[in-house]
């Protein structure tokens, strides 16, 4: 396979997340680096003096780019999906497509009917264990789903700062429904393939005489009839809290992340017939979502049927309603 030219949109995780995953995988090779910020260019520049720096996320189109990988706000991400329909790159982006459903709704359609080659990056859906869970679930051994209880507590800076940030702002895009329920619902998708929300209760507070969401709490039912429960807190007082728990009619599982990294040091637990096995993340990056990309970098050369894409569509629409 040859080695594929790669261009990057965006400065901040796409240098802290996928910057490393790319490094570490012999088919890519960074050939550009597009970022807003005038201080973020000039530190680029300096830290990567191989690799080409641009203001200009248009020059990521250029005839010498194989792959484009968008890591911006959703609100400019939606702007240069719609202009690659014209030069149809490859491209990999960002959850929520759009800053609204009915755009990322719009823009799936598009990329399915142009037949362009992307991926979204749904971190836990890279994720080995959450792999690992989802074929135990798949292959039946345990029997059929029973209960689903869903728990993550986290700090979120941009909530503890009270400072604007596009990450709490909807508009843009943000808000922790878009941010971070998004994951637990893709996941969910992910797991059960199909499921509904019979009830919802959130918490709020003002920042800026703007009303965030910080607490989310919903119960859902999958098409086979198995409740649970999520809960989701971006207020957390400690270290984030991440725990999955199914009840199975033969057995049941623990997903649980107990530690500062959001993305690794998951440990999965099986219970059947009395006996308890354990499965630990084997990560060796320094940043859990690194990792993830390496994984779904790996995927992309398989044909692409957008299945991601119609869960994280699927998700914001369900956000849309909460």
């Amino acid at each position: 396979m040859p080695i594929k030219n790669v261009a990057i949109i965006g400065s901040n995780f796409g240098i802290n997340g996928y910057l490393p995953a790319i490094k570490k995988n012999k088919n890519y090779k960074i050939a550009l680096i597009c970022c807003r910020s005038e201080e973020s260019l000039l530190k680029l520049k300096k830290k990567f003096t191989k690799i080409e720096i641009s203001k200009n996320w248009r020059d990521a189109f250029n005839k010498n780019i194989d792959l484009i990988i968008c890591s911006t706000i959703p609100k400019v991400q939606d702007k240069i999906i719609n202009y690659n329909f014209k030069i149809k790159k490859n491209i990999i982006f960002e959850k929520p497509i759009s800053n609204n459903y009915k755009k990322s709704l719009s823009i799936l359609k598009k990329l399915v009917k142009y037949k362009i080659k992307c991926e979204i990056n749904l971190t836990f859906l890279n994720h080995n264990l959450f792999i690992k869970l989802k074929k135990i679930i798949d292959n039946n051994k345990l029997g059929a789903v029973k209960k689903i209880f869903i728990d993550w507590s986290l700090k979120n800076n941009s909530l503890l700062k009270k400072k604007y940030s596009w990450k709490i702002d909807s508009k843009q895009g943000g808000g922790i429904k878009n941010i971070y329920l998004i994951h637990i619902l893709t996941y969910c998708y992910f797991f059960f393939n199909n499921f509904k929300i019979i009830s919802k209760k959130l918490k709020a507070f003002k920042i800026s005489n703007k009303k965030i969401v910080t607490n989310v709490n919903l119960k859902i039912q999958t098409n086979k009839q198995a409740k649970g429960s999520i809960k989701l807190n971006c207020l957390g007082k400690k270290h984030q809290s991440h725990k999955i728990k199914i009840i199975f009619s033969k057995g049941s599982i623990e997903l649980i992340n107990n530690s500062r990294d959001w993305t690794k040091n998951f440990k999965l637990t099986v219970y059947r017939k009395m006996q308890k096995k354990k499965f630990l993340d084997n990560n060796c990056y320094n940043d859990g979502r690194s990792k993830q990309i390496s994984n779904l970098l790996k995927n992309f050369t398989k044909d692409n049927n957008y299945i991601n894409l119609e869960r994280c569509v699927n998700a914001e629409r369900l956000i849309q309603k909460i």
